[in-house]
């Protein structure tokens, strides 16, 4: 069930408000945009604030994805310091009175492209709304497309913990193109799951340790030497592993908190 659990448990809506300190909002002059970056939408906040999105694709597909929101002011500056959360949503059923969330990855401002990076793992095709709470204001993209790349089945998984709470697990890089022979370095993201699938708060303080065997076999010969992936802050955690050929693997990773096991040898799956 837990496989399936973004499309069969649903809710109308969130119940729980997100609180957001509100600041005094910080400009700078803006610089040129990367060129990589490619504009999906825009939205006015107030009629002081415009927030644009971007992405490294003109379209937006269904895996995890990078996402960078611009702040500007009336004038064009770049705002550089406003609280940001953001909370994809997926309408279903009925006039939409259903949907469900999915994990994300919470906006930082990241100063080299004047953006707020995040990132949203997109479980299936279709429109979403990405609802914005921006220095005690709320805002939404809407209809924003995902367009159907891949079978995301192996790319997340959803866990029950020991505790009787749900882990989701996303493969957050590389994607499935880049990986290779040889070394390869990867990150994952690790979020709970509440309030009926609404809500993705990300997991920062977890223990994660992972091995790779190939996907059809158990052998103990087949299995690679256990990694601890290193915390990098925010729900994802990162690691080294070696792929000897190109074939289809599966990431076994175990999660531990303060010492006690959530889940133990749990999988995602790579095929290249």
């Amino acid at each position: 069930m837990l496989g399936v659990l973004f499309i069969t448990a649903c809710n109308s809506k969130s119940d729980q408000e997100v609180v957001q300190e509100v600041v005094k909002l910080q400009s700078e002059a803006a610089i040129p945009l990367d060129a990589s970056l490619k504009k999906i939408s825009s939205i006015a906040v107030n009629e002081d604030l415009n927030v644009s999105l971007y992405s490294k694709s003109d379209t937006l597909r269904t895996e995890y994805e990078t996402l960078y929101f611009q702040v500007q002011d009336k004038d064009g500056n770049i705002i550089n310091n406003a609280p940001i959360y953001i909370e994809p949503f997926m309408a279903m059923g009925e006039e939409g009175h259903g949907g469900h969330g999915v994990p994300t990855l919470q906006p930082v401002y990241n100063p080299e492209n004047q953006t707020y990076e995040g990132g949203v793992f997109f479980s299936m095709q279709g429109y979403w709304d990405i609802k914005m709470k921006i220095n005690g204001e709320d805002a939404s993209f809407t209809q924003i497309f995902s367009l159907y790349k891949r079978n995301t089945e192996k790319l997340f998984k959803i866990d029950e913990g020991s505790d009787g709470e749900h882990y989701s697990v996303v493969l957050k890089t590389p994607e499935v193109e880049e990986w290779k022979v040889g070394e390869n370095e990867f990150s994952i993201l690790i979020n709970k799951v509440m309030n009926n699938v609404m809500l993705f708060p990300e997991e920062k303080d977890l223990e994660v340790s992972l091995f790779v065997t190939p996907e059809n076999s158990d052998s103990e010969g087949d299995k690679s030497e256990i990694i601890q992936l290193k915390n990098e802050g925010n729900g994802v955690y990162s690691g080294k592993i070696n792929l000897p050929s190109a074939g289809a693997w599966n990431l076994n990773y175990s999660l531990k908190k303060d010492g006690e096991t959530l889940v133990e040898q749990s999988k995602l799956g790579i095929k290249f």
